[in-house]
């Protein structure tokens, strides 16, 4: 078993024979059974009488550098019988804990360490790693707060500033819950900004994968991952929510990214992040950045922790946008640091279940309400159309955003339910409001292209309009796509005047 240079070694026998400035403060051995004040402490006496414990606390600091944390514990606990007074050596098993999942164990060990040293500065921050992992959200937060008063030169503080952040927002959330479900994390899921899916249909959700050749640390393993990830979501839902991969930008409802600059990310403390766009209940598309770098120094990037990322991102871009509290769910709040590798709990299953129930099982509703709902929607989009007529095209937008709430009941399969979305999506075209002109024409894409019954004009139109909405943003990869779908589907209905209009715009994509 190699250790290092020779030197590395006889520093760690020293460091932990004698004491140190740099892991602790100064400790002073004593015989037990002498009078320390009548014979001087021997130091290198210390050292060979210990000098077993001392090669295998060695071995085992050698291996956890090197990753090897199964293999360096039993090596590395072993410390507690030798020096557990040593503030440095029981700071550094309590993390070999923490990143092992034995969070409980940390805990205790790290608490040793802090009762010994304070100012164990790395102790404070893995603490609140273990507090976080067990739910205890107050405890995780007071922990890194103090690490951040100890570290404030740290070139890491944002991620440690970041993480007290999504804390925080998480017990807020959580106090409107207190009570959650050991099958599920449904409500929590919901409660960051309410229930949206993707429409499930005929067609797998189309999904695009940005190279990430050229960003520091990325592996060409990361993509293998990612895949799988995304396989065992699908999985996950029994098949009923499918993916495919393209090779092209244009279409993609799923867009993936690598970047290797916590900078970019919403929250620094995390793996990355997935922005998800949405009208009314139907999600438009969803953006997922994955770092191709460690967000955390004490947590190197490798397989089973992209694993749990990108696990993580596509549970958002799914739909499920609030966090689980408990840290054996893909979707947990935080970094998870230990290196058990990240796989789908059946609470994560029975949530995503949940979230997709109105599509899965059909949606018992009273004949009361759906008489009511009908009713309301007919006389909505009759006084929005005259309002188009009129030229009033905010009241007529805010009539069909109305009459949208009236359909939900009956589920995404009404076909009406994209017809209003896309209505509504051209009257922010033509108001020049483009970023609701975006979200809620591909919304209403995604309900016609997962549809049988939809009507092939109103589908026609909406790809139109996404096709000049992304024209105008001059994005010729994504306006040829939807041109494309549009020109086919005129050309179904025999519209001739279309049909040139839109081969004149392919010709300008090209």
């Amino acid at each position: 078993m190699r250790l290092g240079t020779t030197f590395n070694f006889i520093v760690i026998l020293l460091i932990l024979a004698l004491g140190d400035g740099y892991f602790c403060k100064p400790a002073m051995a004593q015989d037990s059974s002498q009078d320390s004040s009548s014979k001087p402490y021997d130091p290198l006496k210390a050292v060979y009488a210990n000098l077993d414990h001392l090669k295998a606390y060695a071995q085992g600091f050698a291996l956890m550098q090197k990753g090897e944390l199964r293999e360096a514990e039993p090596l590395m606990s072993r410390i507690l019988q030798f020096r557990p007074e040593n503030p440095a050596a029981m700071q550094n098993y309590g993390f070999l804990l923490l990143r092992l999942g034995k969070f409980e164990e940390a805990i205790k060990i790290l608490n040793r360490a802090l009762q010994l040293d304070p100012g164990q500065v790395p102790a404070w921050g893995n603490l609140g790693g273990a507090y976080a992992s067990l739910g205890k959200i107050d405890d995780a937060v007071s922990a890194y707060k103090k690490y951040i008063e100890l570290s404030k030169n740290d070139p890491q503080i944002d991620v440690y500033k970041s993480m007290v952040t999504i804390l925080e927002d998480q017990a807020k959330r959580q106090s409107a819950y207190p009570e959650e479900s050991k099958d599920d994390y449904y409500i929590d899921a919901i409660s960051f900004k309410g229930k949206m899916n993707w429409p499930l249909g005929k067609n797998p959700i189309r999904v695009y994968v940005e190279p990430g050749d050229g960003k520091q640390d990325y592996k060409p393993l990361y993509m293998d991952l990612l895949k799988k990830a995304f396989w065992e979501w699908s999985q996950a839902s029994n098949d009923k929510i499918k993916f495919v991969f393209q090779n092209e930008s244009g279409g993609a409802q799923i867009y993936c990214r690598w970047t290797d600059s916590t900078e970019n990310l919403i929250a620094r403390a995390e793996g990355g992040h997935a922005k998800v766009e949405y009208a009314g209940p139907v999600i438009g598309r969803s953006d997922i950045t994955l770092l191709s770098i460690s967000p955390c120094r004490a947590m190197p990037m490798n397989e089973q922790f992209a694993h749990r990322i990108y696990l993580h991102e596509i549970g958002h871009a799914l739909g499920i946008l609030g966090h689980s509290r408990n840290s054996n769910d893909s979707l947990f709040c935080g970094v998870n640091l230990s290196i058990v590798d990240g796989k789908l709990s059946d609470r994560d299953k029975k949530t995503l279940y949940l979230l997709y129930q109105n599509q899965l099982a059909p949606q018992v509703v009273s004949a009361e309400v759906k008489k009511r709902c009908e009713k309301n929607y007919g006389e909505l989009v009759v006084f929005a159309e005259k309002a188009v007529n009129r030229g009033e095209l905010e009241a007529a937008d805010d009539l069909y955003g109305r009459a949208l709430k009236q359909l939900l009941p009956f589920g995404f399969r009404d076909v009406r339910l994209a017809t209003v979305l896309s209505r509504s999506g051209s009257l922010s075209l033509q108001m020049k409001k483009m970023l609701d002109a975006e979200i809620t024409l591909r919304a209403a894409f995604n309900l016609m292209d997962s549809n049988d019954a939809t009507d092939p004009e109103q589908f026609a139109s909406c790809c139109k309009d996404l096709g000049n909405f992304y024209w105008q943003n001059k994005e010729k990869s994504e306006a040829k796509f939807y041109f494309e779908r549009s020109l086919n589907l005129f050309k179904k209905l025999k519209r001739d005047a279309e049909v040139s209009e839109l081969e004149r715009s392919l010709k300008e994509c090209l």
